[in-house]
């Protein structure tokens, strides 16, 4: 990892036929930038000078919360391995699941050998068992929890506590609530299904699926399924009988929650106790990071349409990318009309362009300054309030905690990672 030192540092790519990904991972105090790319039919990853291959398959590439750590996985002669930093686990059979913990400190994976599945947490392994999925670290880092299978029982642990067995259990989504005072999952049992949350059960339904909880975890929801009907429920609170429901969804302070759900053939989707519909479709919700705004996609009479609180914009022929900026002031979608895309951000359009892949809206934490990146010819491009930087072979942009802005991008045979004003 480098140190943030100066403005630019430039790398020699290493030949490629074809390139397909590049990223930029800084924290405060390192920066990195990665490519993932093929030569002759063999995988490479590139991070900052250093390139690892050549490999078979490559996976994902993911950094931990501080930009210290790194870890992917790849196959070499049919065998599976997962490397962090420097440090090489496997053979394996197959690899699927790779996260650090918030404060970097952890690292867990799970993976199959001679048909058996493990956990591994840094360098202690769980297992063997029949089946294991779904690792999750506890917010405060320390604690960790998956679930597993073994002699066609579930069972669910939480560190070095077992809960089970059960005839089916499952973990989605997260285990605990972000203070750790809270967790949740749901299991089956003489054909019912429940929903644990600590020591309190809910249920018996006909079906149920894993709760969420609020940010501050004062709550906590989940969807259940009972006589051919869906309901919502909020702690003790249950919206419903609808024709079909999903997860609920909390806004960063807690205060608010929403969820969308199906009855009689219409779409609505409720914030806190206001609905919004009748829709044809709906498509995503989400809140502000400071929770002021709640904005959602959605379709009726084949256009489509973005709600940003009680402001509708469209219609459109196609709509996607809904983002709120870190400072909650800004948001920004990209829709497209008359075959032209195009990017908006609060009430300001740019474009028309005649592709645009991504809007990955990002801002400042002052909210001086926004940015995107679209694709052109070809080409990538970055822009930062009025000011286009490209073409680029590939491109990707961030800002850092303290307001700085660095890009990050592919030119000729060089990869480069340039702060900018």
């Amino acid at each position: 990892q480098q140190q943030i030192t100066t403005k630019i540092r430039k790398y020699k790519l290493g030949d490629y036929d074809d390139i397909w990904l590049i990223g930029l991972y800084i924290s405060d105090k390192f920066y990195n930038i990665s490519a993932v790319y093929k030569k002759d039919n063999k995988h490479y990853i590139q991070i900052n000078d250093k390139i690892y291959g050549p490999y078979d398959w490559l996976g994902g590439l993911l950094f931990s919360p501080d930009s210290s750590k790194y870890g992917f996985w790849y196959k070499k002669d049919d065998n599976h391995y997962i490397q962090i930093n420097d440090k090489i686990y496997g053979p394996y059979d197959q690899i699927f699941y790779l996260d650090f913990s918030l404060d970097s400190s952890k690292y867990g994976f799970w993976y199959i050998k001679d048909d058996k599945y493990y956990i591994q947490i840094n360098d202690k392994t769980y297992g063997p068992y029949d089946g294991a999925e779904n690792l999750d670290f506890f917010p405060d880092s320390f604690k960790y929890g998956f679930w597993y299978k073994k002699d066609d029982k579930y069972y669910i642990q939480k560190n070095d506590k077992t809960y089970g067995p059960y005839a089916y259990a499952r973990i989605w989504e997260s285990l605990f609530s972000l203070d750790s005072s809270k967790y949740g999952f749901w299991y089956k049992k003489d054909n019912k299904y429940y929903i644990q949350i600590n020591d309190k059960t809910y249920g018996p339904y006909d079906g149920a699926w894993n709760p969420v909880f609020s940010p501050d975890s004062s709550k906590y929801g989940f969807w259940y399924k009972k006589d051919n009907k869906y309901y919502i429920q909020i702690n003790d609170k249950t919206y419903g009988p609808y024709d079909k429901t999903w997860d609920p969804v909390f806004s960063p302070d807690s205060s608010k929650y929403g969820f969308w759900y199906k009855k009689d053939n219409n779409h609505y989707i409720q914030i806190n106790d206001k609905i919004y519909g009748p829709y044809d479709q709906i498509f995503y919700l989400d809140f502000s990071p400071d929770s002021s705004k709640y904005g959602f996609w959605y379709m009726k009479n084949n256009k489509h349409y973005i709600q940003i609180n009680d402001k509708t914009y469209g219609p459109y022929d196609m709509v996607w990318e809904l983002l709120f900026s870190p400072g909650s002031s800004k948001y920004g979608f990209v829709y497209i009309k008359d075959n032209k895309y195009y990017i908006q951000i609060n009430d300001k359009t740019y474009g028309p362009y005649n592709y645009t892949v991504l809007l990955n809206l990002d801002c400042s934490l002052d909210i001086s300054k926004c940015g995107f990146w679209y694709e052109e010819g070809n080409k990538e491009y970055i822009q930062i309030n009025d000011k286009i930087y490209g073409p680029y072979d590939k491109a990707d942009f961030t800002f850092t905690k303290d307001n700085r802005i660095f890009i990050g991008y592919i030119k000729g045979k060089e990869l480069v990672i340039e702060e900018i004003e």
